[in-house]
Parts: C-alpha cells; structure tokens; sequence
C-alpha cells in the first residue's frame, strides 16, 4: 500500500513539474512565449494582399555591350569585325585581303605576290619576267643581247657589223671604206678618181 501511495505521489509530482516547466526564463509560456509557426495557407494569404511590384524588362537578346554583344564575339572583338571576322587575325587585316597572307602579304602585292616574285618585282615583271634582269630591258629584248645588244641594233646588230655601221651598209660593204664611196666606185681607185676617159695621153681625133 505503502508503495502505490508513492507512485501516485510520484505521479502527481511528475505532472505539476510539467505545468510549471512552461513558466520559466525564456522558455515555454513564461518570458518568451511559444512561437507560432505559420502555415503555408497563412503565408499565401499574407503574399496574396502585397501588390507585386512592376518587373523589370529584360531583353530577349543578350547586353550588346559585352560578352557574346557588339564589344564581345558579336561585332568588334574575339570571333567579330576586330577579331578573327572580318579585319585582325584571321580577317581583312589579317591573312584574309590585306595582311599575312592577304593583298598586302604573300597573297598578291608583297612577298611572293604582286610586288614580289609574282609580276613587277623579284621574278616577275620588274625582274627576270618581262623588263629587268634576262627581261624586256634585259638580254630578251631591248638591252644586252637584246634589240639595243647584238640582236637587231646595237653590239653586231643593224648599228653594229651587220648593216650599217662597222662591217655593214656604212663600212666597208657598200658606202663607207672599201665601199660605194670608197675605193669601190665613187672615191678612192673609182670612178671619181680614176676616170676612163683618161688613156695615154692622146686625144682622139
């Protein structure tokens, strides 16, 4: 008997040590209360009477400023007109028209182009092609062996030993020297000076 008076007074401790435990410093119901926790329905409700504010516009497109836009891969630089596009790098400045291996490099005026080996300088028109060098003004043509050389005018040409000067139309062929002028016919032992009408010394009667 002793014993379940113990275990009822036990019990009934136990309980009033729960009712009072609420009241304490910063605990349950005393200085700090119970926080209320709010429901989802709770919060839609609060969210539903705020006006939503104005959304900010945003384009499609991206920022034409940077990044993959006007000043990124887009237009100026990286991949763009600046980059590798259209002007530097790979482009119009680069080895595309005029730079590297464009006009201006290999391409058609400079280097192996047209101010190189290809048509005015170097091998081309300026060098050993058509001009300069074994060229027009060179032995092919006009020059050396050439039409000014000992092709047609100068050296063993019409001005040399072939047809005028030297051994030729005013040397000694036919005009100048052993020539229709000299002792051929006209000047020297010819007919101007040795004419036939000269004999012995006889007139004929």
């Amino acid at each position: 008997m002793l014993a379940k008076v113990l275990i009822i007074c036990a019990a009934l401790a136990a309980a009033q040590a729960s009712a009072m435990g609420s009241i304490g410093y910063g605990m349950g119901k005393g200085m700090v209360a119970v926080p209320t926790i709010a429901t989802v329905s709770s919060q839609k409700a609060v969210i539903s009477h705020v006006a939503p504010a104005a959304r900010v516009t945003v384009a499609a497109a991206p920022v034409a400023v940077v990044g993959n836009g006007m000043l990124g891969n887009g237009v100026m630089v990286g991949n763009g007109m600046l980059g590798n596009g259209v002007i530097a790098g790979n482009g119009m400045l680069g080895n595309g028209i005029i730079g590297g291996h464009g006009m201006l490099g290999n391409g058609v005026i400079v280097g192996n182009g047209m101010l190189g080996n290809g048509v005015i300088v170097g091998n081309g028109m300026l060098g050993n092609g058509v001009i300069a060098s074994n060229g027009m003004l060179g032995n092919g043509v006009i020059a050396s062996n050439g039409m000014l050389g000992n092709g047609v005018i100068a050296g063993n040409g019409i001005l040399g030993n072939g047809v005028i000067v030297g051994n030729g139309m005013l040397g000694n062929g036919v005009i100048a020297g052993n020539g229709m002028l000299g002792s051929g016919i006209i000047g020297g032992h010819g007919i101007a000076v040795r004419p036939m009408a000269i004999g012995l010394g006889k007139a004929i009667l």
